[in-house]
C-alpha cells in the first residue's frame, strides 16, 4: 500500500514554481498515478474493484502528462473546441473517484481480514474533501479574477483536506502493513470484545 500513498500525495500535492508563462510541478500528478496503478496491481488479490481502477487512473496519467509537459512550455491548446471542455471536466470527475472505489476496497480489506483499516474515517472525510475540490475547481476556473481571496482560501481549505486524507491514509497503510500475509490463512478476524482492532493500535 506504499505505492497507493506516495500516489495520492503526488497527486494531492502541488510543489512548483512559476516563471513567465511557464510552470513546473515538482511533483507531478502523472507520476502519482502511474505509482497507483502499480500500488492496485499489488493490491488486486484484496478486492476486485481495485482493477476496475487502472483503466481511469492511465487516463489520468495520459490526460496530466499532457498537461504537464504543456504548463512547462508554457503553452495553450487551442482547435479543441467542447472537447477541451469535456475532457477537463473528466478529468476533474475521475480523481474523486478513484478516491472513492479505493476507499471501498479499504472496506473490502476490512471484511475479508476481519481487521479496522479505518475505512469509516476515510469515507468520512471524502465528503468535504470532494467539496472543497470542487469549490476549488469551480471558483479556480470560473471566477479567479472576481473572487481572487475567496478562490484563494478555498484551494487552502481543500489542501488542508486533502493533507489531513493522506494522514488518514498513512495510518491505513500501517495497519494494513501489520496484517497477516493472505496466504498464511488462518482465522483473522478474532474476538472484537477481547482485543484492540488494528486501527486502535495505531490511533
Amino acid at each position: 500500500m506504499l505505492l497507493v500513498l506516495i500516489g495520492f500525495s503526488l497527486v494531492f500535492i502541488d510543489v512548483g514554481i512559476a516563471f513567465g508563462a511557464h510552470y513546473i510541478d515538482f511533483a507531478p500528478d502523472f507520476a502519482g498515478y502511474i505509482l497507483l496503478i502499480a500500488g492496485f496491481s499489488q493490491l488486486s488479490g484484496e478486492s476486485r474493484r481495485l482493477k476496475k481502477l487502472r483503466g481511469f487512473a492511465t487516463f489520468m496519467v495520459i490526460y496530466s502528462a499532457a498537461v504537464f509537459l504543456l504548463d512547462a512550455l508554457g503553452l495553450t491548446v487551442v482547435g479543441l473546441g467542447a472537447w477541451k471542455g469535456i475532457i477537463d471536466i473528466a478529468a476533474f470527475f475521475v480523481p474523486l473517484y478513484i478516491v472513492y472505489v479505493f476507499i471501498y476496497a479499504v472496506h473490502d480489506i476490512e471484511v475479508d481480514r476481519g481487521a479496522d483499516l479505518g475505512y469509516k474515517r476515510l469515507l468520512k472525510l471524502f465528503t468535504p474533501l470532494a467539496i472543497a475540490q470542487a469549490l476549488a475547481y469551480f471558483f479556480g476556473v470560473a471566477f479567479t479574477k472576481m473572487f481572487y481571496d475567496l478562490a484563494w482560501a478555498i484551494s487552502l481549505v481543500s489542501s488542508a483536506i486533502s493533507v489531513v486524507f493522506l494522514y488518514f491514509l498513512y495510518k491505513t497503510k500501517t495497519a494494513y502493513d501489520s496484517l497477516p500475509p493472505k496466504d498464511e490463512g488462518g482465522d483473522h478476524f478474532g474476538d472484537e470484545d477481547k482485543k484492540k482492532t488494528i486501527w486502535e493500535q495505531y490511533n
